[in-house]
């Protein structure tokens, strides 16, 4: 229907009142705004709808991109505990020997003045069964003995390179008479701080016997 013929049916239908033709003109001009104002309410409302699918769909995309990009910025940013370097196992081995030398010089600051000496001739290498036993037993001594007032001298008179400084090193410490005319080939001996012998063992006794009756002999 054609906007004159439905001009037309409104001022037959409002004629049988006997309005004024201005007034039928009023209702004609409020019923074709009303009209308008109804259409452009339709449009803005389907605009309004149409707007907040557009909102919806991107804040989902929004959402959903953070939520993929987020785990690769982690990933990419975050350090992994196992890969953080531990300073305490850079090297354990050195740790633990600066502990060892760190406990061993309080532990000798403690200890009294050396009084004693504990000395082990060897005149052979280690291919000699008593030379080499006797050099075993001295150096478990010495790990075993190490609170104990005493001074630690090993000799070695096999090594023909060094016999020269061996020889002076001995008369230093006035333990020529020890080694003069014997026929043993390696011993241990204590003695005091001027030579002077106190007890000679030998390696077979074990490092455990000798340590022993060193102690007795030095706190007698």
């Amino acid at each position: 229907m054609n906007q004159s013929s439905y001009e037309s049916e409104i001022r037959d239908h409002y004629a049988s009142f006997q309005l004024d033709e201005a007034v039928v003109d009023q209702i004609l001009d409020a019923s074709q705004f009303a009209a308008a104002a109804r259409r452009w309410k339709q449009i803005a409302i389907a605009v309004s709808i149409g707007l907040a699918a557009m909102i919806v769909l991107t804040l989902g995309l929004l959402l959903r991109g953070s939520s993929e990009i987020q785990p690769i910025a982690k990933s990419t940013n975050a350090l992994d505990p196992k890969t953080i370097p531990n300073p305490n196992i850079i090297a354990p081995e050195l740790d633990q020997r600066m502990n060892t030398n760190q406990q061993k010089a309080t532990k000798k600051e403690t200890t009294v003045p050396e009084q004693y000496r504990l000395v082990a001739f060897r005149s052979h290498s280690n291919e000699c069964p008593h030379c080499r036993a006797t050099g075993i037993v001295y150096h478990e001594l010495e790990a075993s003995l190490d609170e104990a007032p005493l001074a630690f001298a090993e000799f070695d008179l096999s090594k023909r390179e060094s016999r020269e400084t061996t020889d002076q090193s001995i008369n230093r410490l006035q333990l020529s008479p020890l080694i003069e005319g014997r026929s043993e080939t390696a011993f241990i001996a204590l003695t005091d701080l001027n030579g002077n012998s106190i007890q000679e063992f030998k390696p077979s006794m074990g490092s455990k016997i000798i340590a022993d009756q060193v102690r007795k002999l030095i706190n007698r």
